[in-house]
């Protein structure tokens, strides 16, 4: 039987990016006297992040609004970036999976994200090449799980929902994705993510 999947999306933060550990991380919320889940939604949940996330402020107008919420000094401002992101890694197997069905099959990225994570996956990483089509949100104006979102990827694929794979780590996401008939996966570690998909392939 041929499979019926001609496209393959994988999400980037916590899918193809993820933190190896969180030590850095509980080391930063407990500086400034709170957990990490704490500080982790300040960063990502709060209304200056969802703001970055369309675009509407940069990524730097955003870190200037939690470096104020915390009331980080000058000294703690000028490492708080990289101490924060430090233990993230690129999954290069899991890159490598998606790069393999090429050029049988499209892939593509599709990433809530701020200005400046398009050059940090690509000129940091260097995995630009094993994506057909990469949209950020904070470039376009729009974020997952808007359904529109969706379908610009699959538009500028060239593919339908029901012949597309959708890895992604949230499940608000995933939900989304499989009601507008794509084959979602929740990603919850490497292995069960590459068993689900080839599976469907």
């Amino acid at each position: 039987m041929v499979s019926e999947i001609k496209a393959v999306v994988y999400d980037m933060g916590g899918v193809i990016l993820r933190s190896a550990t969180y030590e850095y991380r509980d080391a930063i919320a407990a500086r400034y006297g709170m957990s990490r889940k704490e500080l982790e939604a300040l960063i990502f949940d709060s209304p200056s992040a969802i703001a970055g996330t369309l675009g509407k402020k940069t990524s730097r107008e955003h870190w200037q609004f939690v470096f104020d919420t915390l009331q980080a000094t000058a000294e703690q401002r000028k490492t708080f970036e990289s101490e924060f992101w430090t233990c993230d890694q690129l999954d290069h197997s899991l890159v490598k999976f998606l790069g393999d069905l090429r050029p049988e099959r499209k892939t593509g990225l599709l990433s809530n994200a701020w200005t400046g994570t398009r050059e940090r996956l690509f000129v940091e990483y260097h995995c630009e090449d094993v994506f057909d089509v990469s949209l950020f949100s904070c470039e376009v104006g729009l974020a997952k799980p808007d359904e529109a979102y969706y379908q610009m990827i699959l538009d500028q694929l060239g593919v339908q929902a029901t012949e597309t794979i959708f890895l992604d780590d949230n499940a608000e996401n995933v939900v989304a994705a499989a009601q507008m008939g794509m084959k979602a996966i929740r990603f919850r570690n490497h292995d069960q993510a590459i068993a689900e998909m080839q599976a469907l392939l």
